[in-house]
């Protein structure tokens, strides 16, 4: 089987992590594999082990679509092997992570007679999804799910493709992170887009209050979202500047996050976050919003959530848990048994080519 992963810009860069997990999961099961990333990202979208990136481009006038389309087209056929016009059937599967890579999936899809998965993972998805109503479709087209919660969104929009649940999944690594200890510097990863300042302004107001009790906070933001929730002038106004570090794609250069003590979220956009699963499989305690489009968010079981997301909730919260390093030890380890149960990496693999299969009428092929 054939599979081009298109990723539009923001997937690429936050979620290259899940991209490679993906490619090797796929290529364990005979797969053959080539990412497509825009053009502008392609050196800031680390390759897989043995899979090709090519680059493409995402925006344009939309007459252009089909010749970008084409010409994307061209180039994933030669990261393939093909030296020559592939002729029909070459590709069996487009795969559009992101829905700004949508249009042009939705177009090479058309031109290589392949099958098409639309990956939903936030509200823009599931707009996205609805607006399926307005399109000239492919004939096989499936909208995978990132969580049974948005699964239940996407029936109800009655957009005419197949819903299929791949909830996201990650790897849970064999080593466990020591409990918080309050006597030195406790590390708060934030992760926020930006799209809901007040929540952000109201969780670092609570963070401050945890301060002003002596307890050392230092506070990790990804820039870009910092800059859209307006964090800076509001950690100057709560005397928090020197405990904030801004950090260039918090998510996509995750590593060093997976090391803190604490990861807060305090919106609830129904937006999907890997980093936010490999946080609980790495044992890093999760204190966030109430969010009814993300199911492994559970009070008591896989994070602390915040009934009230005021001031008050969130110092509660986060004081809860660096006040009681036993409580904040057994919520990490019931979150770890929580994502090796639910949400493995080959679990979301098995889904996503249970689609495939479904996309791809031809038996599989190398």
């Amino acid at each position: 089987m054939r599979v081009a992963l298109l990723a539009d810009e923001s997937f690429a860069l936050r979620e290259h992590a899940m991209l490679a997990r993906l490619e090797v999961g796929l290529a364990d099961e005979g797969a053959r594999v080539v990412r497509a990333v825009p053009s502008r990202v392609v050196d800031m979208s680390p390759a897989g082990l043995a899979t090709p990136v090519v680059g493409y481009e995402p925006r344009g006038l939309a007459w252009t679509r089909r010749a970008r389309a084409g010409r994307l087209g061209e180039r994933l056929a030669a990261a393939l092997g093909f030296e020559a016009e592939p002729g029909e059937g070459w590709l069996d599967v487009v795969h559009a992570l992101g829905t700004e890579a949508w249009p042009v999936a939705l177009e090479l899809a058309r031109l290589c007679g392949a099958g098409l998965a639309l990956e939903v993972f936030d509200a823009a998805g599931l707009r996205a999804a609805r607006d399926l109503a307005r399109t000239d479709l492919p004939a096989r087209v499936v909208l995978n799910a990132a969580d049974d919660a948005l699964a239940a969104a996407l029936h109800t929009t009655r957009a005419p493709a197949e819903v299929n649940l791949a909830a996201w999944g990650v790897h849970v690594p064999e080593s466990e992170r020591p409990p918080i200890d309050a006597r030195g510097p406790v590390a708060v990863a934030v992760l926020c887009t930006g799209a809901e300042p007040r929540g952000v302004h109201a969780m670092l107001e609570g963070l401050a209050a945890v301060c002003a009790d002596g307890t050392d906070l230092m506070l990790f933001v990804d820039a870009q979202a910092g800059r859209r929730a307006g964090v800076w002038p509001r950690a100057r106004a709560l005397g928090l500047l020197d405990r904030v570090s801004l950090v260039g794609n918090l998510e996509g250069y995750r590593e060093p996050v997976l090391h803190v003590d604490v990861l807060v979220q305090p919106e609830a956009v129904g937006s999907h976050h890997s980093l936010m699963l490999d946080a609980m499989a790495g044992g890093v305690a999760v204190v966030a919003r109430r969010d009814a489009m993300v199911s492994a968010l559970i009070d008591g079981v896989t994070a602390r959530l915040v009934g009230a997301p005021t001031p008050q909730g969130w110092a509660d919260a986060v004081r809860g848990l660096v006040s009681d390093p036993a409580g904040g030890a057994a919520l990490a380890a019931s979150a770890r048994d929580w994502i090796r149960r639910h949400r493995t990496a080959s679990g979301q693999v098995a889904a996503v080519l249970g689609a495939y299969a479904r996309l791809s009428p031809a038996p599989a092929r190398a």
